[in-house]
């Protein structure tokens, strides 16, 4: 399966796009600015997360030599610093968690939600956009793609994300003048 992460405009503190599955638009997206992934291409691991007590769509490097099987084992989770420990290993539960609440670690994921601000984990927000940033009816969407993702892999294929930058430049002709 090919996900494909177009993304669209970019401002000071978020970045949006739409989000591709084998070219059928699926639905609208929104990164955190400063914590976003570079452009290129990963590879998509289902994970158990202590954290949401469920298994999410996590974004780790694209390998090319090895066994599925071995690169599922090792689980290199892309972070700030590429010597830092597993972050599941260090993550502690935390009483309440919902949509919106920030992994205590940088863990890029698909995630349901309704914006970007004070997202510092790397997730990438999945719904309708409604403003930059901010989104609305996330559940959906996200549950529609875990679907998708949970059949691609139990039918063993591999599932890759691209993503791509392809920023729309603010026209003259739209400008505002005082």
């Amino acid at each position: 399966m090919n996900i494909k992460l177009i993304r669209t405009s970019k401002s000071k503190e978020s970045i949006d796009g739409i989000l591709l599955v084998n070219g059928t638009k699926i639905c609208e997206t929104a990164e955190n600015a400063i914590t976003a992934l570079p452009a290129g291409n990963y590879r998509i691991a289902r994970h158990f997360c202590k954290q949401y007590n469920r298994f999410v769509p996590l974004i780790v490097e694209s390998q090319a030599s090895g066994s599925r099987a071995e690169e599922d084992a090792k689980c290199k989770v892309l972070s700030v610093k590429p010597d830092a420990p597993a972050h599941c290993t260090s993550c502690r539960k935390r009483r309440m968690v919902t949509n919106n609440t920030c992994l205590p670690h940088r863990c890029p994921q698909f995630c349901p939600g309704n914006g970007i601000h004070n997202r510092t984990d790397g997730v990438i927000i999945l719904g309708t956009l409604i403003i930059p940033g901010c989104m609305k009816s996330p559940r959906e969407p996200y549950e529609n793609l875990m679907e998708r993702i949970r059949k691609s892999i139990d039918r063993g294929h591999d599932i890759t994300l691209t993503i791509v930058e392809a920023f729309r430049k603010p026209s003259a002709s739209c400008a505002y003048q005082i």
